[in-house]
């Protein structure tokens, strides 16, 4: 996935990349090495936490980070247009995430201990920190077409270098190698590519507020769609109320793109 996503970007850069790096502000080279470290950190976080207290939990936490860019948009980056409509957007969204998500059945363990809950607390402040980031440096930081590209080289690349340690652990372990896995692997990496690129272009014209609470929403509603149609996956009302209510955030803030 991520050598792929390294690959991809390097050929997208217009010129040299070290030339471009050292032209560049030193935050450049120094945000696209962390940004890239807590991609796996993340990885990582939600691994052990679902573990630890259930899938639900988990991902509700992962989903409701978007919590972080809105703030940090409204109070730092000026997005103060339609706010009330983004507010009720962003509660509404929260809410779909905890219907769709969340059941007592979803945790292995009856009993949740406070150390445990550190864990996706963990998801939840990693994760809104990646997508922040991800704002902050493209408007502050990133300056042309080539330094996003090197941007996201140094991003994926550091994953990649990461990702070579875990799997070397893993096979040290015993772990068994699938062909498999380079081909849905390289798909992925394609995919995280332009989806990466296209967060950048879209939080730099519409803002954070906007993007994240809609993007979020609607991979839930897709892959909902995707799994009820094509892996015949059954959901309760419950959920189906979740998808309703992620259907009506993204509606909700989508219409403030009007204002």
């Amino acid at each position: 996935n991520y050598l792929i996503a390294t690959v991809i970007s390097y050929f997208e850069c217009k010129s040299s990349v070290i030339d471009t790096i050292y032209q560049a502000s030193w935050l450049v080279p120094f945000s696209g090495i962390i940004i890239g470290s807590f991609f796996i950190l993340n990885f990582l976080l939600m691994f052990a936490s679902t573990q630890k207290v259930g899938i639900g939990i988990t991902t509700v936490l992962n989903k409701t980070s978007l919590i972080i860019p809105v703030i940090i948009g409204y109070f730092f980056l000026g997005q103060t247009n339609s706010a009330l409509n983004k507010l009720i957007g962003v509660a509404i969204c929260i809410f779909a995430f905890y219907f769709i998500f969340y059941s007592k059945s979803n945790n292995t363990n009856k009993s949740i201990s406070i150390a445990a809950l550190l864990l996706p607390i963990s998801v939840f402040f990693a994760s809104g920190f990646t997508d922040t980031s991800m704002e902050v440096v493209n408007k502050f930081v990133l300056s042309g077409q080539n330094q996003k590209s090197v941007f996201l080289l140094l991003i994926f690349g550091t994953a990649f270098f990461l990702s070579v340690i875990l799997v070397v652990t893993d096979a040290l372990k015993g772990s068994k190698f699938k062909l498999s896995v380079l081909l849905y692997g390289s798909a992925l990496g394609s995919f995280n590519y332009m989806g990466s690129k296209m967060l950048l272009i879209n939080v730099e014209r519409m803002g954070g507020s906007i993007v994240f609470p809609v993007l979020n929403a609607s991979v839930v509603i897709l892959t909902t769609i995707v799994g009820y149609l094509f892996f015949k996956e059954t959901f309760t009302k419950r959920q189906w109320t979740g998808i309703a209510l992620a259907v009506a955030s993204v509606a909700v803030i989508a219409s403030t793109l009007a204002n």
